[in-house]
């Protein structure tokens, strides 16, 4: 959906286009450590809020459209999906990496199993992972 969203004491406009999250690519605000934010929706409209313990690193509230997102496919044959990277390593952020998974009907996710609590690069990044499913 779309809806007018402010933070960090400033107006962003109206923001979002899709009616499902199955539906192209998604808009996004970061928003950093200690800043209020609000959305007023001007139509139906779902919200995801991905947080995480910040440093107060100082950086600033930027929208990150979907132009601004590179996409991925992941795996082979029942194991593809196709990945949309909102928040990667790489970006400017505060502790947070957000990526939105999109994976075919009769595919699996996440495969082969994996974990994220040791710090090993490159075999294992020491992460907290929080899955969010939605069925189609």
């Amino acid at each position: 959906g779309k809806g007018k969203a402010n933070a960090g004491g400033k107006e962003l406009g109206l923001l979002g286009e899709r009616m499902s999250p199955f539906e192209g690519k998604p808009w996004s605000i970061y928003v950093p450590q200690g800043s209020e934010w609000s959305v007023s929706a001007d139509t139906d409209l779902e919200l995801a809020v991905c947080s995480a313990p910040g440093l107060g690193g100082g950086l600033p509230v930027r929208v990150i459209g979907p132009d601004d997102l590179g996409q991925e496919v992941r795996g082979k044959g029942t194991n593809t999906r196709y990945v949309t990277n909102i928040l990667p390593e790489g970006k400017p952020a505060d502790s947070l990496l957000v990526v939105e998974v999109i994976t075919p009907g009769g595919h699996t996710s996440s495969y082969p199993p994996h974990k994220h609590d040791q710090d090993n690069l490159p075999a294992e990044s020491y992460l907290e992972e929080t899955y969010y499913h939605r069925l189609n």
